[in-house]
């Protein structure tokens, strides 16, 4: 990773003995010890800028003097550059660009912990893709020195009080002990369905094959996932924290659900918490506190305890998420059953009108985006493929109607709202009622009385809104859900865009939105159907009555979401079962040690869709003893993925006589008692793992002149998966290559041959791995490749 150190030339000393520190921690600093004033320097110094992944400011009194360093800071801010402020001499502070950025103080020496510290923060940004330019032009972009301001979008909520790492002082909730329901939870046969929304969260009961809505202690079939922890120290979840929030706002979170799995430990050195009163609050107490307030009106409504139930979750939850919210539902005294994509139940909830159809399923809710593909027949719901993203939704709608009445009011008044908590949460509730009313009308005005005071009295917000201004201000998040949708279509290789066997099931009242109507129609020629509310709760009844018995005839078959894969030597990882392969399932992959003297071996389960380890999602590590195997040749061990129904991926370790020489588990979507999941830092040396399925293959070379050639790239591509269908040994794959739609029947060739292509070009080809045909993967890598030229 390379690093730019701007600094006084007074500092010399001190910042040549801090660059030979970074490079022993393997990053690659550059400095100038050079520098003479003129203007033939500026070329090479905003080249080097602009390469660098962080920017280092050495701060002195010499150096806030410096024309120099003024200019070059002035450049990084520009180019929203990753900006670390060092303190080297006391007697200087921050200027004032960078003043609300955390700042490591080197004044009395480089302390060898300090400089270990920065080492691994920088390389943990790396890797989080935090480094990636991301804050716009004009603005510094960095740790921030407190996480309200400059928190990382992702991770803001409209009530998100102080964020920061976890502090040793964390609030312990008076959950359930499971050990002393034991008791209760045997004569408990009674299952729910539990859709907990980001805005909203509901349940769902099926009894005598009839599907009902649980309301809440209000008589509400709804509760909103809102939490805040009132002044006595009690935790306030649904309605009451709404209210209390407009007065209190940063004493909660009104959207909890999009924290969860969100490590921003990763970045920060903790687990995100909000700090309330000098205790501190982790998202999953928060989610747990609003399923824990679930369950205590479904208790009521009942008249018993009840704690089984299925859980639905965004399609695309990566796993850290998915066990995230099982931990919760645990702590809140829930035993989950089984956990649901939130498309998938909504086809569950709707599946009388839907038989004998392939759905695309567009589900839009208030926080998160999914699309999933799904086959049913016969009493039979397949899963064909999903995508989504989690960071996207009805909220990010409601949000930028938000930004702009706050832009629009602060050009008419003067007066900036962006840091009042409170006047936010009025807003954003008058622009969510905005948005609903667009779908009918043509225009309405966002009114908010009494939203400030000023000189002459108290002021009120009053932004007309058409549906036409709408739809541009929402133009980028609408095409962000069509390019997922495209992708999902492609890759789920039997639906197609029309056909009268084909349905669009649209979910979630953000999907209501008319651009989002038309957008859709725009791609499929064919009738949207609407699902009612609720209509992922009731799918999640529908799952409960099919465990509990009282749903007859219906079998639900889903998929992996992401691609299961093995770290392999060179930094590189190798496929083992590829996303959207139907669960349970069963395959094998061979490993060889690279060198045949090492008595171990370490073998590294990711999951994610890239060659890179460090890009993925780190599941389970195994050590391998290699002592009884043959000192002739190269160690090779057979590596066996199982994972059933409920997505438990075992992980076993044959030799090649076919003996057990390791096993783990992990959960993919619910953590399992017995998960073995204890994951360590990188290998030391003498451990390697290579795949023998990917020994004898690194592909034919192609001189990088001809990458931006189609034809070459197509000939280059069809040469290589030739030669891995006479290669397979799967018994199951022609080895002539097909027609046009080679790639639905040979996944795993497909995400070999954009492995290898990432490799060798450096270059995310994420888009290339949802090609049917070779001619698509040709022209999607030609176009990666050119735009990469342009822009270089």
């Amino acid at each position: 990773m390379r690093l730019f150190v701007s600094y006084a030339h007074v500092d010399a000393v001190l910042i040549a003995e801090l660059a030979k520190r970074l490079s022993e921690g393997g990053l690659e600093p550059w400095w100038d010890d050079r520098l003479e004033v003129g203007d033939d320097w500026k070329n090479e110094l905003r080249g080097r800028i602009s390469a660098c992944q962080a920017f280092l400011y050495a701060i002195s009194a010499d150096s806030v003097e410096s024309q120099w360093c003024r200019w070059e800071l002035d450049q990084a801010i520009a180019l929203s550059k990753f900006i670390v402020p060092i303190v080297v001499r006391t007697g200087a502070s921050l200027p004032r660009a960078i003043a609300g950025l955390q700042y490591l103080d080197f004044s009395n020496g480089l302390a060898d912990q300090g400089v270990a510290g920065l080492v691994d923060r920088l390389v943990r940004l790396h890797q989080n893709g935090a480094l990636d330019p991301s804050a716009g032009s004009g603005s510094p972009h960095g740790s921030p020195s407190r996480f309200v301001q400059h928190l990382p979008r992702t991770y803001r909520t409209v009530a998100q009080g102080y964020l920061r790492p976890e502090s040793p002082a964390m609030h312990r909730f008076p959950w359930p002990d499971a050990s002393g329901a034991e008791a209760d939870r045997a004569k408990d046969s009674r299952i729910v369905g539990i859709d907990f929304g980001t805005t909203t969260s509901a349940v769902a009961h099926c009894e005598r094959g009839a599907l009902r809505l649980i309301p809440n202690n209000r008589g509400d079939e709804i509760t909103p996932s809102a939490v805040a922890i009132a002044l006595d120290g009690t935790a306030l979840v649904g309605r009451g924290a709404l209210e209390f929030l407009l007065q209190h706002p940063e004493r909660g979170v009104v959207e909890p659900k999009r924290l969860l799995g969100r490590e921003v430990a990763q970045e920060f050195g903790g687990a995100v918490v909000l700090e309330i009163d000098g205790v501190s609050y982790r998202p999953v107490d928060f989610v747990a506190l609003v399923l824990q307030k679930l369950r205590f009106d479904v208790s009521a409504h009942f008249g018993e305890p009840v704690r089984k139930a299925v859980l639905t979750a965004p399609a695309h939850f990566d796993p850290t998420q998915l066990a995230a919210l099982s931990h919760a539902a645990q702590l809140a005294g829930w035993e989950v059953l089984r956990l649901v994509a939130e498309p998938v139940a909504a086809c569950l909830g709707q599946r009388q009108r839907l038989q004998e159809h392939q759905i695309l399923v567009y589900d839009l809710g208030g926080g998160t985006f999914d699309v999933s593909a799904v086959d049913m027949d016969d009493g039979v719901c397949l899963v064909l493929a999903v995508n989504g993203d989690t960071a996207l939704g009805g909220v990010d709608f409601d949000r930028v109607i938000v930004a702009h009445c706050v832009a629009q009011f602060a050009a008419t008044t003067g007066i900036d709202l962006s840091g009042n908590a409170a006047a936010l949460i009025r807003i954003r509730e008058a622009a969510e009622q905005a948005k609903i009313e667009l779908s009918s009308a043509r225009a309405v005005t966002v009114a908010v009385p009494f939203i400030a005071s000023g000189p002459a009295g108290p002021l009120h917000l009053d932004v007309p809104l058409t549906r036409i201004g709408y739809n541009e201000l929402t133009h980028e998040l609408v095409a962000r859900t069509i390019e997922l949708t495209r992708i999902t279509l492609e890759d789920s290789v039997s639906l197609s865009t029309g056909g009268s066997e084909t349905a669009v099931l649209v979910v979630g009242r953000a999907a209501r939105t008319p651009s989002v109507r038309s957008a859709l129609e725009d791609l499929f020629q064919c009738r949207i159907l609407a699902a009612p509310d609720h209509a992922v709760a009731l799918g999640a009844g529908v799952q409960a009555g099919i465990l509990s018995g009282e749903q007859k005839d219906l079998l639900l078959l889903d998929v992996l979401s992401h691609t299961l894969r093995v770290q392999v030597a060179g930094n590189r990882t190798v496929p083992g079962i590829v996303r959207h392969t139907t669960i349970p399932t069963r395959q094998t992959l061979k490993l060889v040690a690279q060198n045949g003297e090492r008595r171990k071996m370490l073998v590294r389960v990711l999951s994610g869709e890239s060659s890179w380890p460090d890009r993925n999602m780190r599941l389970l590590e195994l050590e391998v003893p290699l002592a009884d195997q043959p000192r002739s040749g190269r160690p090779h061990v057979d590596l066996e993925f199982d994972v059933d129904a409920n997505a438990i991926l075992n992980v076993t370790v044959l030799d090649s006589g076919g003996a057990r020489l390791a096993k783990g588990t992990v959960g993919l979507r619910c953590p399992d008692p017995a998960s073995t999941n204890d994951l360590g830092q990188d290998p030391p040396d003498d451990y390697v793992t290579l795949p023998l399925i990917d020994s004898g293959f690194e592909g034919k070379p192609l001189p990088r002149t001809s990458w931006a050639d189609v034809g070459a790239v197509q000939r280059w591509i069809a040469e290589n998966v030739a030669a891995l269908l006479r290669a397979n040994e799967r018994g199951n794959l022609p080895t002539e290559l097909p027609g046009s739609n080679l790639f639905p029947d040979c996944p795993l060739e497909r995400e070999m041959i954009v492995d290898l292509m990432e490799q060798r070009l450096s270059l995310d080809l994420r888009r290339v791995r949802y090609s049917r045909s070779i001619e698509t993967m040709a022209q999607r890598v030609v176009a990666i490749v050119r735009e990469q030229a342009r822009t270089q």
